[in-house]
């Protein structure tokens, strides 16, 4: 089997003509932390990317890392001289071009977190941590591009919260106070504080003109190149203030949850929604421009509106589902159905866009769902510490999302006093519902047949213990696999689960005379028990033998001893393993993305597996797989999103009715090739003349399983001219044929 033989993503967009390689992401953009304002555009920044809102014509779009930015997890927006947009990250700097939409520089320079930037002539300096240090990041445009020129320490702040300039002298406000300079008369070590009057915590500070206004958590202050004037004081919500909004001498403020107008040495509360956490506010002409977690929003004369576009609530998706051809995701916080139907925990603010959908949940989805399964119509779901159940299950097919029932790992059920938790389920070949439960020392694992319950003490194998953290996996012989405290445990039964005619537990080590713990383990189709542990991926063969289900422990060295694949990769007990519907192995990890072995064992599309650095992947830190075998998709849930890869691997094609070319008319040369996608696997694909002269037969290498590409060339390595050609595609294992007309153009 022929798969890439190198890692090349294309950064491209994943639609409905997409290339193997290519991703696109499936993200949320509802915590929008930053904004900035331009002629007539609102953006803001999350951490999927920007939004664009329109304020004439009301509409919004994204920029993500779909569209050119180099990686997500973004939260601070700042809008240059040249109406360029830098964003920061705690990866570093990225400079988008507001004009054309292209990201012009980025910047890593091994930094750990910006917290803002400002205008300083031909110059932009960012606050920055880099290597446990904070100060200020010097750049400078020369002709239009854009040079780091150094980073200026300040070792004793702990931190940096807002960077302003006023007048020539740029401010940093830090834990520690206040302090100003200008950066071309003296270094930012001599910067002195020039509010030294004060003596307590400062939470922001807004110039204008060449005024400063100073929020502490007793008062606001205007210092004046004459006099420092108190505004207000000692007023009681002072102390839930978070930033100031200065416009023409009006004093605003905002909360997590409100806007006051300061006037007359009184906090006036100008709008407030306790369902709502305002992150940013800007001040326009007669309104004000906010950053919420729930979207872009504006407050003008009294009336609240919210922007929030059709989109997915969640970002950091624990699970996902395919269903329908529309994928599910869910997390603490809810759940969204692709479309996008929304429903969550949470409490929902007072207004909301009508494009957003957004139901309430009111059931329990504890502090994490540790997996998910799809039966028909009904979703289950396993909690880790829910106050409902510890696995539900959902009618998925009804928009409501009624619960079916409730599973309890012990019996004392529907307690508001008790939070339920299972780490794990899988149902067995009698559709019985297993479960294990690492908060329930007692009775670690738990089975449902009919709703009936039986729930098995950890010492019920012999002379061991049952531990309910690890992974629960059903071999093709319907034995239950699961961890003990020194290696796995199977278990045998016949007959009815709840009352079995006979049952056997029998205990197996990872590796035969070595201490191995098992961090999780998954069964393949050929009934192979793979493994993951500590320092790789080992594997055993299983048997129909019930006192020795294991046929085989490998791989085996030259040596003779076990050889992991994925050596040295730091897997942990959130490594999951998953299977595609051709039997390849994909491997989790929480901070290096994905490791694939493909059917033939061997690595797709390299040892270094697939990661934000060598790919279009949202996050390293994977939660949840899912495969779309028709279409041959991984969604990928990560931290950050969802990431919907076109693989190499899917359902078996046996006719040629569904075969489509891309881009038509192909316009050569180009630096990416036509592509004939949806062909049967193992098929020969040529290119040819209307009379029927081949010009051109693709090799293995341009055929890449159902893909097939060409770059317009004849095989004595030519551009063809411009003009109609056939291209036929004969598959003989299916003896099937077909030739299509494809139209080229030549520059």
């Amino acid at each position: 089997m022929k798969y890439l033989i190198s890692l090349f993503f294309i950064i491209a967009a994943c639609n409905s003509q997409s290339r193997i390689g290519d991703f696109k992401s499936i993200s949320s953009f509802t915590n929008v932390s930053n904004i900035v304002f331009t002629d007539s555009l609102l953006v803001g920044v999350s951490e999927s990317g920007l939004i664009y809102f329109n304020i004439t014509t009301n509409s919004s779009e994204t920029i993500s890392i779909d569209e050119g930015l180099s990686y997500a997890d973004l939260h601070h927006i700042h809008l240059d001289k040249k109406y360029n947009f830098w964003i920061g990250s705690d990866k570093g700097v990225q400079i988008w071009d507001s004009k054309k939409d292209i990201l012009i520089n980025k910047f890593d320079l091994d930094i750990e977190n910006i917290t803002g930037f400002v205008n300083y002539n031909n110059f932009i300096y960012a606050a920055a941590k880099i290597n446990d240090v904070w100060g200020i990041i010097e750049f400078r445009y020369v002709e239009n591009k854009i040079y780091f020129r150094d980073f200026y320490q300040r070792v004793d702040l702990q931190n940096i919260l807002k960077i302003s300039l006023l007048n020539d002298d740029i401010y940093i406000l830090s834990s520690n106070g206040v302090i100003a300079g200008n950066p071309f008369q003296e270094h930012i070590s001599k910067w002195k504080n020039p509010f030294s009057g004060i003596n307590e915590p400062i939470i922001d500070i807004e110039g204008e003109n060449e005024d400063f206004y100073v929020l502490t958590m007793s008062s606001v202050k205007k210092f004046t190149r004459d006099s420092i004037v108190t505004i207000i004081e000692d007023v009681s919500e002072l102390s839930s203030l978070k930033g100031l909004i200065i416009s023409e001498n009006k004093i605003y403020a905002y909360s997590s949850t409100s806007i006051f107008h300061i006037l007359d040495g009184q906090m006036l509360e100008v709008y407030s929604d306790q369902n709502l956490y305002i992150n940013a506010v800007v001040r326009g002409d007669d309104h004000f421009w906010i950053a919420t977690n729930f979207g872009l929003s504006k407050y003008s004369y009294g009336t609240y509106e919210n922007f929030a576009h059709n989109q997915p609530f969640l970002n950091n998706p624990q699970i996902i589902e395919f269903y329908n051809n529309k994928i599910v995701i869910a997390n603490r916080d809810g759940l969204a159905i692709e479309g996008w139907e929304n429903y969550t925990t949470l409490s929902i603010p007072k207004i909301i866009s009508n494009k957003f959908k957004l139901s309430t949940l009111t059931f329990d989805l504890g502090n994490e769902i540790s997996k998910s399964l799809i039966q028909e119509n009904l979703l289950f779901l396993s909690f880790i510490n829910s106050q409902t159940a510890g696995i539900v299950s959902l009618d998925i097919s009804n928009y409501q999302l009624p619960i079916i029932s409730k599973y309890f790992p012990f019996n004392n059920q529907d307690s508001l006093q008790v939070r339920y938790s299972f780490d794990d389920m899988i149902f067995d070949r009698q559709n019985n519902l297993w479960a294990t439960s690492s908060n329930n020392a007692t009775f670690p694992l738990s089975v449902f047949s009919n709703n009936q319950p039986r729930h098995f003490p950890a010492n019920s194998p012999q002379n061991n213990l049952i531990d309910g953290n690890k992974s629960i996996v059903v071999d093709n012989y319907n034995r239950i696999w699961m961890s003990s405290q020194s290696g796995l445990l199977v278990y045998n039964y016949s007959g009815d689960i709840i009352n079995p005619q006979d049952e056997e537990w029998v205990g197996i080590p990872v590796i035969e005379g070595v201490n191995r713990r098992a961090l999780n383990y998954a069964v393949s189709g050929d009934n192979t028990l793979w493994i993951i542990t500590n320092y790789g991926l080992i594997y055993k063969k299983l048997r129909a033998q019930s006192d020795n289900p294991v046929a085989e422990t490998g791989p085996i060295s030259n040596s003779g001893s076990i050889t992991p694949y994925f050596q040295n990769i730091p897997f942990d007990h959130e490594s999951k393993i998953y299977f595609d519907s051709n039997e390849n192995l994909w491997i989790t990890s929480n901070s290096r993305g994905l490791f694939v072995l493909d059917s033939n064992r061997e690595y797709w599309p390299s040892p270094s597996g697939i990661n934000s650095s060598n790919s279009n992947l949202l996050s390293n830190k994977i939660n949840d797989i899912k495969f779309n075998s028709e279409d041959g998709l991984a969604y990928i849930a990560t931290d950050l999103g969802v990431s919907k890869l076109k693989i190499p691997f899917r359902s078996e094609i046996k006719k040629t009715s569904k075969i489509d070319i891309f881009p038509s008319p192909y316009r050569i040369p180009s630096n990416r090739p036509m592509v004939i996608d949806g062909i049967p696997q193992k098929s020969s694909v040529q290119i040819m003349l209307l009379n029927g002269n081949i010009i051109k037969t693709l090799s293995q290498d341009e055929i890449n399983e159902y893909q097939a590409i060409w770059n317009g060339k004849s095989d004595e390595d030519v551009y063809v001219s411009s003009g109609v050609y056939l291209v036929l595609i004969i598959n003989k294992k299916h003896n099937t044929s077909t030739i299509k007309k494809i139209a080229v153009i030549k520059n």
